[in-house]
């Protein structure tokens, strides 16, 4: 297969740090957006992980308060770093509060680990869920300032249908 079709064509989120994620919360039910499904990462109760690196080196101990909320057409993820040297801290402490990925849907995460090092992106971070997901960070905060985050979802994951389940008053 070529490399020439771009995988970036389902935006299904926009990713936020912040520093404290029960006021954030708060600010965007203000603005409408929501309902919010909250969740510490890893945790065994929601998503659990097979493995995670960031920077090249395992993120088992990176922890995080995270929030998932509806913004039609998209969704809104919240992160607020609770422990470990991890892309959003980095991120947080370099630029402070704001998006800092773009999160995306892809058919073939190979591809498109391949498409971007074509271009001269490399993997930044990645992970494996159970329940099969993929997920990679790619290094483009040169070009915009944020990440792009990929998500290969398998067809039998309810990952979504979890997200939408809101547990937030």
């Amino acid at each position: 297969m070529a490399l020439d079709e771009s995988p970036w064509t389902r935006l299904t989120h926009f990713g936020l740090v912040v520093r404290d994620i029960d006021l954030a919360v708060q600010r965007y039910k203000e603005l409408g957006v929501g309902p919010f499904r909250r969740f510490d990462l890893p945790s065994d109760e929601f998503i659990k992980f097979r493995w995670r690196h960031h920077f090249g080196k395992p993120a088992d101990h990176h922890a995080y308060k995270v929030a998932w909320g509806a913004m039609a057409p998209i969704s809104i993820e919240i992160f607020q770093p609770i422990a470990g040297d991890s892309i959003p801290q980095r991120f947080l402490d370099a630029k402070g509060e704001g998006v800092w990925h773009y999160g995306y849907d892809v058919e073939d995460m190979k591809y498109t680990i391949a498409w971007m090092e074509k271009r001269g992106f490399e993997v930044t971070g990645a992970s494996e869920a159970e329940d099969g997901t993929l997920m990679c960070y790619f290094g483009t905060t040169e070009v915009g300032g944020v990440y792009f985050q990929a998500h290969e979802v398998p067809k039998s994951s309810t990952l979504y249908a979890d997200l939408a389940k809101s547990n937030d008053t």
